[in-house]
């Protein structure tokens, strides 16, 4: 796997003083599906671009809020702050949020696109929308009521027959260059201020290179006005052109000069969530309130952790991260946090439970975690163990956590809650002959050489520090087998998946398919295991394997509450994965790659685990 910071669009919306109908009157046990309601709705809101009537101490005509930027504008081009996420005291914001140059501790960088010797003879707001926002800023006088909000501002003769408007697109801000007939191109010069470079990447964009971050401006779409009396656009190619190291502008060879001509070239802003150095995220889910809960692993001493969390201090090696964000609030974190020691560790998963604790699952090797008290395991009992852990909603306090392993290695890759029996429950991959077992289904390690298991261990929440396991069991067959469980909750039926070498890995009597082919050429992928598990009665309920002669890699697989209907996708080599009648894609596509090695396809499938073999719904999918 290649070894890059994966960037994230971030998309801002203005919330403007919107009343939502009795959000206030809600029960306290409907607040989070009361403000998930009222965050949908803002989210709808089309981002406004407002006037400066003088809510604002600055020089800005206009301001607009979109794809995590701050955009002013001005007469001859706008300004605009990139600002990194929000590092607010116990990792939620303040109750007023400063400007971008008042926040203390928070790095900033400010650009500016000013069209060189334009300057627009009017600036004018269009496409009113809805609603008024009201800025009640300081003592009375720096009040503003009733300020109107657009969907667009023209800038008219920017240059002689060139106007400009800029606009909302797609949660992004784009602007669009309006010639006239015989108006010239090339007049348009672009000076960015604040950047540290400019360039043009490989697909024709412009990247104006940020500390924070490239702001990006696709090859901008552009077209003639109709020449038929259809009334047809059409396309010309444009493309753009560096005048100097700050300056850019636009080149259109195949313009006809004879007619209208329209420049579109969207402006967006790629964040990362990372430091400087190798950050990997494992798991993405979203909490009950629509915040979106992250973790993975990171080897960045400067990862953006937000003061007052539970661990803002790197470890020596690699450490896991927890990250909390606001979807309404792109930009800023609701916390940040590395969760580690000396030397490697990861999470692999995070799941909110009702109360809001968070809970979460991984590996570690450092011998010195902050493992609370009554926890479980409170050392480190081989090369590798597993750990689970508790943190309240706000990242501020690590309300438990404890190691869980034997004398080889494990890992835990995933974290549920059944609701039936009030337990967390982790699956993973286990190396040891010693690990804890309980109420166990399968009691010993029963892998091959490698002695390679998976395992499934539940923890009683109710003593609240991780303390108790309910069951714990190992899972697979004499091969070696690995085990994931997907993140969520279930009720009594606790569904893992993985892949498998074994021949005898455990199936039920209405096995999708009950019999392992081994076809593959790595072990990994020979075959992929899918088992549920009885919480209730510590028994086996399904078991399947998904293996047609080829290679099986699982991606992932998710239940149906009660465990009734498996979603299972990943990719096959295999050309005889049965499919169903009406299947999107019936046959095997995949060829061999310039090096020889078979290309794989895609598969979908639901399997009814209540109908034996393949009579179940089924379908593949090419890739």
């Amino acid at each position: 796997m290649a070894r890059s910071r994966r960037p994230s669009r971030a998309v801002l919306a203005l919330a403007t003083c919107t009343i939502l109908p009795a959000l206030a009157a809600q029960q306290p046990d409907a607040i989070p599906v009361a403000k998930g309601v009222a965050r949908a709705a803002l989210a709808d809101l089309p981002v406004r671009i407002e006037p400066n009537l003088g809510q604002w101490h600055s020089p800005e005509l206009y301001r607009l809020r979109a794809g995590g930027l701050d955009v002013f504008l001005e007469r001859d081009g706008w300004s605009f702050w990139l600002r990194e996420p929000d590092p607010v005291a116990g990792g939620r914001r303040p109750s007023r949020a400063g400007g971008p140059d008042t926040v203390r501790g928070r790095r900033a960088v400010a650009l500016r696109m000013g069209f060189v010797g334009g300057g627009a003879a009017r600036v004018s707001p269009e496409r009113p929308l809805p609603g008024v926002t009201n800025h009640l800023v300081g003592d009375q006088k720096g009040h503003r009521a009733n300020v109107p909000g657009y969907a667009a501002v023209l800038y008219e003769e920017m240059y002689p027959g060139v106007d400009l408007r800029v606009r909302e697109g797609g949660g992004h801000m784009e602007y669009d260059l309006l010639l006239a007939p015989g108006a010239a191109l090339d007049q348009v010069r672009v000076q960015v201020t604040g950047a540290q470079a400019l360039r043009i990447d490989s697909n024709g964009a412009l990247v104006l290179e940020t500390a924070l971050g490239d702001v990006v401006q696709p090859a901008p779409a552009t077209w003639m006005a109709a020449a038929t009396a259809d009334g047809q656009r059409e396309p010309v190619a444009c493309e753009f052109v560096l005048l100097g190291r700050d300056t850019f502008g636009f080149a259109a060879p195949d313009r006809d000069p004879t007619r209208a001509l329209v420049v579109d070239p969207p402006l967006q802003y790629a964040s990362y969530v990372g430091g400087s150095g190798y950050d990997e995220p494992w798991h993405v889910t979203v909490a009950a309130d629509g915040d979106i809960l992250c973790c993975g692993y990171t080897e960045s001493a400067n990862f953006p952790v937000t003061p007052g969390a539970v661990q803002t201090t790197y470890g020596t090696n690699a450490d896991g991260w927890i990250v909390r964000i606001d979807p309404g609030q792109p930009g800023q974190f609701e916390f940040a946090t590395y969760v580690g020691g000396v030397n490697w560790d990861t999470v692999y998963a995070v799941h909110e439970l009702a109360s809001g604790v968070l809970a979460f699952a991984g590996g570690t090797q450092s011998p010195s975690l902050p493992v609370t008290a009554n926890a479980y395991q409170s050392q480190l009992s081989g090369p590798t163990d597993a750990i689970v852990g508790l943190l309240d909603a706000g990242g501020t306090t690590l309300n438990a956590l404890t190691y869980f392993g034997g004398s080889g290695t494990e890992w835990a890759r995933g974290v549920a809650f059944d609701l039936a029996l009030q337990q967390l429950v982790i699956a993973g991959s286990t190396f040891s002959v010693d690990l804890p077992t309980q109420n166990a289904y399968q009691p010993n390690n029963a892998g091959g050489t490698n002695f390679r298991d998976g395992f499934v261990t539940t923890f009683d929440l109710a003593p609240g520090d991780l303390s108790t396991i309910g069951m714990s069991t190992y899972l697979g067959g004499s091969g070696d087998d690995w085990l994931a469980i997907a993140s969520g909750e279930t009720l009594g039926i606790v569904t893992v998946y993985g892949g498998t070498e074994s021949a005898d890995f455990p199936t039920s009597a209405t096995a999708f398919q009950p019999t392992f082919t081994g076809g593959g050429a790595n072990w990994w992928s020979q075959a992929i295991g899918i088992a549920q598990l009885d919480l209730l009665n510590n028994g086996l309920a399904y078991g399947t394997y998904v293996d047609a002669g080829g290679d099986e890699v699982v991606g992932e697989v998710h239940a149906s509450l009660g465990g009734r209907d498996l979603f299972v996708v990943g990719t096959t080599t295999s050309i005889n994965l049965p499919t169903t009648p009406g299947a999107y894609q019936s046959s095997f596509q995949g060829g061999s790659n310039n090096q020889g090695f078979v290309a794989g396809d895609a598969f979908a499938m639901r399997i009814d685990t209540t109908m034996a073999g393949a009579a179940g719904p089924a379908a593949i999918s090419g890739c």
